[in-house]
């Protein structure tokens, strides 16, 4: 597939991630940034939504704490990235994490993640084009033997996402 002149001039302005504690450009005003602050299980062998249960900031997009996700009030094409941390890691397992638009698997990133002591990460990005009410939400398969419980933080388990 080729890309036309107009998405090969967004890809080349993207930030290369926005870090889990920089403050956005403000200059740009379709943006938020939301966390998984409670307890939460990835069920086994299964596709689990992150509860995104608190806001870090959003601005000019619905940032839904109910339903734990991102609806575009703009269209246009948008910057998503998600991180999802495990409190613990199978050995020879793989961590997978997805986003999700409006309810179908649209990308995931399938690896052995990065792992410290017990803590394991994998992150997924991708440039995606949302329509008005088109919205994101975060997934993670867990493929290990049972239930597996993930971090919360605001710098373990979350998804941003802005507009190009």
């Amino acid at each position: 597939m080729e890309l036309t002149d107009e998405q090969s001039n967004l890809i080349k302005n993207i930030p290369f991630l926005m870090a889990a504690q920089q403050t956005p450009n403000t200059s740009n005003s379709l943006y938020g940034r939301a966390y998984l602050n409670g307890a939460e299980n990835a069920v086994k062998s299964a596709w689990t939504k992150v509860t995104l249960d608190t806001k870090s900031f959003s601005s000019g997009i619905t940032c839904d704490l109910t339903n734990h996700r991102f609806t575009a009030l703009t269209a246009g094409y948008y910057f998503v990235n998600g991180m999802v941390t495990y409190q613990s890691y199978e050995s020879g397992k793989s961590l997978v994490v997805g986003i999700y638009l409006n309810g179908s698997n649209t990308v995931y990133s399938l690896g052995a993640g990065f792992v410290v002591g017990n803590l394991a990460t994998q992150r997924v990005s991708d440039l995606i084009h949302l329509n008005v009410g088109d919205y994101v939400e975060l997934y993670t398969y867990n493929n290990f033997s049972a239930d597996a419980a993930l971090q919360n933080g605001s710098t373990y388990t979350f998804l941003d996402i802005f507009l190009i």
